[in-house]
């Protein structure tokens, strides 16, 4: 699937529901650049806001979203290049993201 294909998405496939809706940073382990937090925000149509909050600004990342088995896939339409991070769910309910090695843990808002 080309670049153009991710961004058309089927709309009749069913979300990944234990996605959706807003989570917010609780802890992360490794070299990921976090700044003062993050939060994320999953919709149903696809669709994935990535806010990294520093002190006087936010960066907002407006990207795309794909669930493929226990991978998160993710695109930056304005930066086209698919990014694939392995995910879990712990037993408090927590998302855990694992980008090669470096981990983020995120509850829900």
């Amino acid at each position: 699937m080309g670049f153009l294909g991710f961004l058309r998405r089927n709309n009749t496939s069913t979300p990944d529901e234990r996605f959706l809706g807003r989570w917010q940073l609780v802890k992360s382990e490794g070299d990921m650049d976090v700044g003062e937090g993050v939060t994320m925000t999953f919709t149903d149509d696809g669709k994935l806001v990535y806010v990294i909050h520093q002190k006087d600004s936010k960066q907002i990342m407006n990207l795309v979203y794909k669930v493929e088995g226990n991978r998160l896939v993710t695109n930056q339409p304005s930066h086209a290049q698919e990014e694939t991070t392995k995910f879990s769910f712990d037993a408090a309910g927590l998302l855990m993201l694992d980008y090669d090695g470096s981990k983020t843990w995120f509850g829900r808002v």
